[in-house]
């Protein structure tokens, strides 16, 4: 699928990140975006009856962060589906790709990375403990961001010998609207790290329009301007899926410590010529 690059209102509200929409002007008074993500479009397709949907495309943010890892414009793989029987299908999907991608291209690095069901697990609140068990100061609710996940990367590296793990039901106060509740306070979602990058990022999709009302008003939402997703979203089959980074993980594969430099013109704050 090819799902729309100019959009008309935010596709993927930052919560806790700091990737900010990148206004455009095409006509006075009408505001205009590149989209964040394709996450709205990819739901509305896979809700309409479309069985399975992938889309490779770009993706802008205005990052305030100024590392390693964040790019204002950048390629992604983006994969939704309907009806996955538990959250494990998607992850394991997303670890199979990375399994392969580092089986068939010669790689510059020494990466231990294990069979999809051979991965280690862990909840986000289990990532807590383990961080606070080794000296970092972090408590819970709080996103793990870059030094955060690294060191986590290094903890499970060293315990479970493996250079790749996902981390997953996070609490509601970190993932967005659109990501469904798994118990109280936690939802279904979850990240994969890779040598101490976050990769790739998916969950099961909130469909109680009520509650995405609910959860858009505690991000600062208006919910009125979303209409035409939650009237389509609300009772609608069930549904997932997720998106992994190309450009990080090309630069993984090539053993690059920087994504600048798995991009041939990396767009930042700091370089837009040439």
């Amino acid at each position: 699928m090819t799902t729309p690059f100019i959009v008309g209102l935010l596709t993927d509200p930052a919560k806790v990140d700091k990737g900010g929409a990148i206004e455009v002007k095409l006509r006075d008074g009408i505001p205009s975006f590149l989209r964040q993500s394709n996450q709205i479009y990819k739901q509305i397709l896979i809700v309409s009856g479309l069985e399975k949907i992938y889309e490779i495309g770009p993706f802008w943010r205005k990052e305030e962060n100024d590392s390693y890892r964040h790019l204002f414009e950048t390629i992604g793989l983006d994969i939704e589906m309907q009806n996955p029987s538990k959250l494990s299908v998607l992850y394991e999907l997303v670890l199979s790709i990375i399994k392969h991608i580092f089986e068939i291209v010669p790689n510059n690095t020494n990466l231990i990375i294990p069979d999809a069901k051979e991965v280690p697990v862990i909840t986000y609140k289990e990532a807590i403990h383990l961080l606070k068990n080794n000296g970092e100061y972090i408590i819970y609710g709080d996103d793990l961001g870059l030094v955060g996940e690294m060191n986590l990367s290094k903890i499970i590296s060293k315990k479970y010998k493996s250079d790749i793990f996902v981390i997953k039901n996070y609490p509601d106060t970190i993932k967005k609207f659109y990501t469904k509740e798994y118990e109280k306070g936690l939802t279904e979602t979850f990240d994969v790290i890779l040598g101490g990058w976050e990769l790739a990022s998916g969950a099961i999709r909130q469909t109680n329009g009520e509650k995405i009302k609910k959860s858009m008003l505690l991000s600062g939402i208006n919910p009125m301007d979303y209409e035409f997703y939650t009237s389509m979203v609300d009772k609608a089959v069930e549904h997932g899926g997720f998106g992994l980074g190309i450009d990080r993980l090309i630069a993984k594969v090539l053993g690059l410590d920087m994504v600048h430099d798995a991009v041939l013109f990396p767009r930042t704050h700091k370089r837009l010529i040439p």
